[in-house]
C-alpha cells in the first residue's frame, strides 16, 4: 500500500495545504515544528506523499536517535531485556530510535498505512539499517485508542508509567530480522 506513495524528506517546499490528521498536537508539529527540529538537529521527518493527488502529504513521520537506559525501566524489566542480549554486549544502555511523531492525514485514515509506516520502519532499521540501533522507541499518547495502536504493531509497555500524559514503548528490532 505504502509503494503507491513517494517516500520524501520533509522540505518547506513540502504541500501541506490542507493537511488534517485529528490531532491539534500533530498538525502544530508537522505545520510548524518539523522545520526547527530539523535545523536543530533534533528530529528527521519524512513524508509520504500521493503524486497522483497533486503532491498531498499522506502521512509523516518524524525520527531521533535515542537510547533505553537501565534507568528508564524497573528492574524486572530490564533483567529481561538484558537476558536477550549474549552477556558480553551487555551495557547500561542501548541504542534506539525515537519514532518522535506519526501522523496520517484523516483523508487516508482507515487504511491501514500508520501500521504499514510501522512496518517499514521496522525493516528501515534492520535490513536497510540506518544508525546501528537494537529497539524502536514511541512516548505514545496515553489513551486507550493510541496504545492499542501500538499495541497492535507488537509494541510493549516500557514502564509502568499508566498515568502520566504519554507511555514508553518499544519494540525490540531484533524480532524483525527474518531467521534463516
Amino acid at each position: 500500500m505504502l509503494s503507491k506513495y513517494q517516500l520524501v524528506r520533509f522540505s518547506e517546499e513540502a504541500n501541506l495545504a490542507g493537511f488534517d490528521c485529528g490531532d491539534e498536537d500533530l498538525n502544530d508539529f508537522i505545520l510548524n515544528d518539523a522545520k526547527k527540529y530539523a535545523a536543530e538537529l533534533l528530529a528527521t521527518t519524512f513524508l509520504f506523499i500521493d503524486s497522483k493527488n497533486t503532491n498531498k502529504v499522506v502521512a509523516f513521520f518524524s525520527v531521533a536517535n535515542d537510547k533505553i537506559n537501565y534507568q528508564d525501566g524497573q528492574k524486572p524489566f530490564w533483567n529481561k531485556l538484558a537476558r536477550r542480549i549474549p552477556n558480553h554486549n551487555r551495557r547500561k544502555s542501548y541504542p534506539a530510535v525515537l519514532l518522535a511523531r506519526l501522523g496520517v492525514s484523516s483523508d487516508y485514515q482507515g487504511h491501514n498505512i500508520g501500521s504499514q509506516i510501522i512496518i517499514f520502519l521496522k525493516g528501515w532499521f534492520t535490513i536497510r539499517n540506518k544508525t546501528g540501533c537494537r529497539f524502536l522507541l514511541v512516548d505514545s499518547y496515553n489513551c486507550e485508542r493510541v496504545i492499542n495502536f501500538y499495541s497492535q504493531n507488537e509494541f510493549q509497555c516500557l514502564k509502568d508509567d499508566e498515568g502520566l500524559e504519554t507511555r514508553s514503548m518499544y519494540y525490540d528490532l531484533m524480532r524483525s530480522i527474518p531467521k534463516n
